[in-house]
């Protein structure tokens, strides 16, 4: 009993993140979206190249937040290591897919890009 007062905020914290699987890898999960989502911005400072617009920002955002929601509730999830990858890969393939299609128009969709 003398433990539980004895707890500080930090040490909670660490306990609670240890506790929690894959807790690094979802956090990358989160960065690597936002850092992706950074990309055009900050390449659109250096070259003309690179030209979106708001709705751009808006359709990149769902789907690398929208994604990386999905891989964190896929690592949270508590699934053996192979159907995390498994998984993991299925939703990452149809990411791809989907940016692709919305750039190039890969499979010649009304929602093809330039």
């Amino acid at each position: 009993m003398a433990r539980i007062g004895a707890l500080r905020t930090g040490e909670m914290m660490m306990e609670t993140a240890a506790a929690r699987p894959h807790a690094t890898l979802r956090r990358l999960v989160w960065i690597g979206a936002a850092a992706l989502l950074a990309l055009p911005a900050i390449a659109m400072l250096f070259t003309a190249e690179v030209n979106w617009g708001p709705e751009d920002f808006m359709v990149g955002g769902v789907l690398l937040l929208g994604t990386a929601f999905m891989l964190d509730r896929i690592l949270g999830s508590g699934m053996s290591r192979r159907t995390i990858a498994l998984v993991t890969g299925a939703v990452v393939l149809v990411l791809a897919l989907v940016w692709v299609e919305l750039a190039v128009g890969l499979v010649g969709s009304p929602l093809a890009g330039d």
